[in-house]
């Protein structure tokens, strides 16, 4: 009996709750009421500011802006002054094109880098990065006719990078920049890979 009351009390201030709140959102949406002669009248309620227009969306890159550089695509292999270079690139797509680049010299020591070039909202840009390091930017200056440049000239060694085709089944590289005073250019020749 003593839960059936404690039950039915329990309800009703349930029901009180509910209406006292109800009542709230009910007396916040009607206008109220001008207050009596002599009352301090309330702080006006200053409407909330609109809200900002969606922020238009970024530009997009061009995918098809990798074409000129198709001609890169393939693996490639030479050797000049006992140092074994090899050079990967996969055909652009969506975009992208990915690489990598490996030295195998005299004395047994290598050296290797990461490479991708993509096509992004400001333009194509060249990113490397030696044994895995932060990925360097080089910005395509020109492609065509089988010819590429990229450069940053922020850098210090080097600031351009070159590839260009010679022939069907011979790819050339080349980088340049200054150091020590002078410019310096390093040069590889590549067959592709059987």
């Amino acid at each position: 009996m003593q839960a059936r009351a404690r039950q039915g009390r329990g309800r009703t201030v349930a029901a009180a709750l509910v209406a006292a709140g109800l009542m709230g959102v009910v007396a916040f949406a009607l206008p109220q009421a001008d207050p009596p002669a002599g009352t301090p009248a309330a702080a006006p309620v200053t409407p909330a500011p609109p809200t900002a227009p969606p922020p238009q969306s970024a530009p997009k890159a061009d995918p098809a802006a990798l074409e000129p550089l198709a001609f890169m695509a393939g693996c490639w292999e030479g050797e000049k002054d006992g140092t074994r270079a090899e050079e990967c690139w996969l055909a652009p797509s969506a975009g992208l094109m990915v690489g990598m680049h490996r030295d195998v010299f005299k004395n047994g020591q290598t050296m290797f880098e990461f490479l991708r070039i993509e096509a992004q909202p400001t333009g194509v840009v060249y990113l490397a990065s030696p044994r895995g390091a932060p990925a360097t930017p080089f910005a395509l200056a020109t492609a065509v006719n089988g010819r590429a440049e990229f450069v940053n000239t922020l850098h210090d060694y080097p600031r351009h990078i070159y590839y260009w085709s010679d022939g069907r089944d011979r790819l050339k590289a080349a980088v340049e920049g200054p150091s020590k005073g002078k410019t310096l250019r390093k040069e590889w020749a590549w067959t592709r890979k059987k």
